[in-house]
């Protein structure tokens, strides 16, 4: 059986030891909303994906379900770790979380 988004992100959050609680407090939304979300009822929106991102998950496998649930920082060297990040890096990062976004066709 094939897992989806919110299958994933209940995967992450648990193996994050993050509570759907805490998300939905941290992202300012309602906890209902935030169930909503993972029973796929609501779609997610560009901030959780943000939150999850920040919390170290991996967007490709959280959006296609492959590679690692994990980001990986290994083929970073510990010298170019001052620019990361930085402003334009972040920007870099929002427009193509929202160019994602509009891929999957999923509400902002």
């Amino acid at each position: 059986m094939q897992k989806g988004l919110g299958d994933r992100i209940r995967a992450f959050l648990k193996s994050s030891n993050i509570s759907v609680t805490d998300m939905a407090r941290d992202l300012a939304i309602s906890e209902s909303y935030a169930y909503h979300i993972l029973n796929g009822r609501n779609s997610i929106k560009p901030n959780m994906i943000e939150f999850l991102h920040n919390k170290n998950c991996n967007i490709n496998w959280l959006i296609s379900g492959e590679g690692d649930m994990y980001r990986s920082y290994n083929n970073v060297k510990e010298e170019n770790i001052s620019y990361l990040p930085n402003d334009d890096y972040e920007k870099k990062i929002g427009r193509s979380l929202l160019e994602l976004i509009d891929m999957l066709k999923l509400d902002r």
